[in-house]
């Protein structure tokens, strides 16, 4: 064995871990920002264990031959560049200060290849070091986990029918933006307060005719529900999963798709959930999310989930139950309705068409509040007019109009 060469690995290895620490201090930094884009927060998620393993690797370079130090040697220079670019890319897009990410991302795209978006050089830093662990130079346990690691990404990957985040944002660019100013007015509504504040208060259904802001008015409450979730302690295993239902898509407008949505976001933001998946998954692959029993597997494993020890107090969200297809609205709606007894530490908010079918199944009672906007026309109103007012200003700034024009 060359003990120079064992040097020059152990110092490859020092300056690549120091890279990706630097990289995963960066997104620390800046924590859950709004406007983020969601593929920076899944490389973050998989940075420490990037980490681990290069320092079982440094920690055992120095008793390799030489064959194997200059394969681990190309690997890591492989790794290294690769790095080097993710970095790069998170200093240029990372700010705590504002939250136009998006915009900095896609402009930072336009200077980089193909190849260099970040879930691209995320995945050829996993194939990096799972090559590593193929070198047999960690220990058992590492292999195991990286192992592990790996196989969990892939039934999560087979699980994902959408990301909600994704969906979430694509709604809000549509309908032209979310204004703070149009929906706060929810926050001080007494059943609205009784939901969010009683300890056996779980469901709280948001109803309305067409046009009265519903989604709108859901996307704001998730914005100020993730500001309560990121406020808290790491320990507290508080979450929040959310779906939005759109009856022209067909990916999105089943009950199943809604519980495979729901699960996927949960499992993103807490890995150790996805034991519950996998339980059926190892024997069954991607069928159990997709053959005719997948209603009935997928709501026993949400259920499985929603009692874990390690989940606090949870807040799940479904927008739309009236876009879900008819053939399983009932379904969802009694499987929400058990949920709530069986699973206290979990609070629901839902939203629809004021449909009597939905009323009928879930049973108002001092556990379950409805909130019927057609009730709250002042407040509907008033959040209106303060959205009109800010897309007027908009308009009048990028069209230069006079304040006369403006306020005519």
């Amino acid at each position: 064995m060359s003990g120079a060469e064992a040097v020059l690995v152990i110092g490859l290895i020092g300056s690549l871990i120091s890279i990706i620490d630097g990289t995963k201090k960066i997104y620390d930094a800046a924590g859950d920002a709004k406007g983020q884009p969601e593929e920076f927060r899944q490389v973050a998620a998989r940075l420490p264990l990037v980490i681990e393993i290069l320092r079982n690797t440094e920690a055992r370079a120095s008793k390799l031959d030489e064959t194997k130090l200059e394969a681990i040697k190309q690997t890591l220079e492989s790794c290294k560049m690769k790095a080097a670019e993710l970095e790069n890319i998170f200093q240029k897009v990372i700010r705590k200060d504002n939250d136009k990410w998006f915009d900095r991302y896609k402009k930072a795209l336009r200077t980089v290849g193909k190849g260099d978006k970040v879930e691209c050089l995320m995945e050829g830093i996993h194939k990096d070091t799972l090559l590593l662990a193929s070198e047999k130079i960690m220990g058992t346990a590492t292999e195991a986990q990286v192992k592990e690691f790996s196989q969990n990404h892939t039934c999560l990957k087979e699980l994902r029918i959408t990301d909600p985040r994704d969906d979430k944002r694509r709604i809000e660019e549509t309908k032209g933006g979310l204004l703070s100013d149009s929906y706060r007015w929810i926050l001080g509504n007494s059943e609205f307060r009784r939901w969010h504040d009683e300890k056996q208060s779980q469901i709280l259904w948001i109803r309305g005719d067409p046009g009265k802001g519903k989604t709108m008015l859901l996307c704001g409450i998730i914005d100020e529900l993730n500001k309560t979730i990121s406020g808290a302690s790491a320990s507290s295993g508080c979450f929040l999963s959310y779906f939005f239902c759109q009856a022209t898509d067909d990916r999105i407008n089943s009950a199943t798709a809604v519980l495979r949505g729901l699960i996927y976001l949960l499992a993103d933001q807490q890995p150790a959930l996805l034991k519950h998946v996998r339980k059926k998954y190892d024997s069954t692959g991607k069928e159990l999310f997709m053959d005719t029993n997948a209603w009935f597997a997928l709501s026993e494993i949400f259920i499985n989930i929603l009692q874990d020890p390690s989940l606090g107090s949870t807040y799940v969200i479904i927008d739309a139950l009236d876009e879900c297809k008819k053939s399983s609205l009932q379904q969802l709606v009694q499987f929400i309705d058990k949920a709530s007894l069986v699973c206290p530490r979990v609070k629901w908010i839902i939203s629809s068409r004021n449909w009597p079918s939905i009323e009928e199944e879930l049973r108002i009672s001092d556990q379950k509040f409805q909130l019927q906007l057609e009730l709250k026309q002042d407040s509907i109103s008033s959040a209106v007019s303060m959205y009109i007012k800010y897309k007027v200003g908009e308009l009048a700034k990028l069209k230069k109009y006079s304040p006369e024009l403006k306020n005519s």
